[in-house]
């Protein structure tokens, strides 16, 4: 009985055309994003984004960085609350709930394990490496990077919700995720290893919490 209700789970997740959409673009990034860092570098990828910077972009990833924040997701994920499609008991609640605070941990656990510093503790001399204004760039804990994850995780589970299961919105939601992740790096806040490593987290972590859900919920 456990075997059938998690291949329904998976099976559920694949005819859901906006996961489907998001899900390959996770995997052609992980793809890519893996080669690159392999035979590119982690400080070499991190200079190409964070270098090519312009006054509108400083201005935009400035805020758009807070996508990747719980001000932003908190209120996202209420109104997925409310939408009148959502099943809204209390164990869609716990979804919502723990698909964002196990990334979270998860993240954290790993940042205080290992300790690793920012960039604008390795290169914070070098000429190429950019200040913006009002910014307060942080100094340790940089592996992995929290706000990635947490966009991460709250996009995938958006598209495994949202009653509109089109190939749009998964490609739309990815989107919105990965620019959280070139946003820690353009703001020199994440090398590429943090939001890459971040990534993953937050998607498979939200995967495997929902598949959960469903094993348990939907019988």
């Amino acid at each position: 009985m456990r075997q059938m209700t998690q291949k329904n789970a998976w099976a559920a997740l694949k005819e859901n055309s906006g996961f489907r959409s998001f899900f390959l673009l996770f995997l052609l990034w992980f793809l890519i994003g893996g080669l690159a860092y392999i035979f590119v570098g982690n400080h070499a990828l991190f200079q190409a984004v964070h270098s090519a910077h312009t006054p509108f972009w400083d201005y935009i990833f400035y805020y758009y960085t807070y996508v990747g924040d719980f001000v932003v997701i908190g209120p996202l994920l209420l109104l997925v609350w409310l939408l009148p499609a959502a099943n809204r008991t209390w164990h869609f609640f716990l979804l919502l709930l723990f698909t964002q605070l196990f990334p979270f941990l998860a993240v954290q656990g790993i940042k205080l394990l290992i300790n690793a510093p920012r960039p604008s503790v390795v290169f914070g001399a070098a000429p190429w490496f950019h200040r913006i204004e009002g910014l307060n760039l942080h100094q340790q804990l940089s592996f992995p990077s929290g706000h990635t994850a947490g966009a991460f995780a709250c996009f995938t589970l958006m598209s495994i919700l949202l009653p509109a299961k089109k190939a749009f919105w998964g490609i739309l939601l990815f989107l919105l995720a990965f620019l959280v992740a070139y946003s820690r790096m353009y703001l020199g806040q994440h090398f590429f290893e943090d939001v890459y490593v971040g990534s993953i987290l937050g998607t498979l972590l939200c995967i495997l919490l929902y598949s959960i859900w469903f094993r348990i919920f939907k019988k």
